[in-house]
């Protein structure tokens, strides 16, 4: 199993957030849920149940409040296994590519309204 978690390279204000978030990877046609656990416009860090491997480039929704869905793409940069359940924290980065320029957007300006 690969567990890595590397130095802190936030980017940006970073806010806790605790909704749900779909993960979708290649190679399963159906979505895992999980939730946030802290937010910026360039990444998430999540909850689940799921290993996720590092370096896997997955597509996953975030759901902000009112209703509001954001898609993103994203890489797993690190993973930690909680100490005392079978559960896992990851931290995605969002994927420099044109989709996401619309999703950082959202995530800026709900994080804006949110301090």
């Amino acid at each position: 199993m690969d567990i890595y978690q590397p130095a802190n390279r936030r980017f940006g204000s970073r806010i806790n957030f605790r909704g749900a978030v779909e993960v979708l990877l290649t190679d399963s046609p159906e979505p895992r849920g999980c939730v946030g656990c802290d937010l910026s416009e360039s990444g998430i860090r999540l909850n689940l149940t799921d290993f996720l491997p590092i370096n896997k480039e997955v597509s996953f929704k975030i759901h902000l409040a009112d209703e509001k869905v954001v898609d993103c793409r994203g890489r797993v940069v690190w993973v930690k296994k909680s100490p005392f359940a079978d559960r896992y924290e990851a931290g995605l980065t969002l994927i420099e590519e044109e989709p996401n320029l619309i999703s950082k957007f959202e995530l800026r300006q709900f994080i804006r309204y949110q301090r």
